[in-house]
Parts: structure tokens; sequence; C-alpha cells
């Protein structure tokens, strides 16, 4: 599945019982060089769990390569958004 311009590209990369998930990749040109994955799976007694895994480098352009402190805290604060959203 392709972005919509925004900041990467999303794709399928588990699908089936007991879990479902996708991958976001950045796109050239993006403030860090990377890509995200949430995996959503469901153990026997039907709870239901978010797994979000990042594998994020510093961008090869400045003025993003001297940010990614900063960069990396905002993806920390995200990341946190995205656990405590109502399901």
């Amino acid at each position: 599945m392709s972005g919509d311009g925004g900041g990467g590209d999303a794709a399928p990369v588990a699908s089936g019982r007991p879990f479902d998930g996708l991958t976001y990749g950045t796109r050239r040109g993006h403030p860090v060089s990377g890509e995200e994955a949430f995996v959503v799976h469901r153990d026997d007694d039907g709870r239901v769990h978010l797994t979000l895994r990042s594998l994020t480098r510093a961008a090869p352009a400045a003025p993003w390569r001297f940010l990614l402190p900063l960069l990396l805290l905002a993806q920390r604060c995200v990341r946190r958004r995205y656990l405590r959203a109502p399901a």
C-alpha cells in the first residue's frame, strides 16, 4: 500500500490469527531514516496487545542529522500516545 505523500509508505507485514500488523518506512527527505512496525496480537485469554518496534537513524542530510536527539524524543512522545489511545 502506498503513502499519500506524507512521510512514508505502509505495507502489511503479518496477517492472520492471532495477529495482524503493518510496517511504515520513511521516504527520502524525511527527518529520520527507518521504519516502525505495529503488530496487534490476541492471546489465548482473548486479551489484545499492541507491539511497536522502531528502527531509527539520522537522515543523511543536515540539519536533520544534528537534530536527531530531539527527533527521537518526539518519536517517544508519539509512541506513548499510540499506546494510550482508546481501542
